[in-house]
């Protein structure tokens, strides 16, 4: 018998504390070099996802000052 969906709603696993799901969709071949990039970096999607934002931000700020 499987958990009732509020006992599988409940967990979460310890490396998405904190943190909030966002969907994206992307033209192909920019997921593509993304995904390229990233593995030739060796990171992930989700490491290059948040220094974009975080980069996108820091600007974002500094133009306001």
């Amino acid at each position: 018998m499987s958990p009732k969906k509020d006992q599988r709603e409940a967990y979460l696993q310890p490396s998405r504390e904190g943190k909030k799901a966002l969907l994206l969709w992307l033209p192909e071949e920019l997921h593509r070099k993304l995904k390229l990039s990233a593995v030739e970096d060796g990171v992930t999607l989700q490491e290059v996802g948040e220094m974009v934002f975080r980069a996108y931000l820091g600007k974002r700020s500094k133009r306001k000052d």
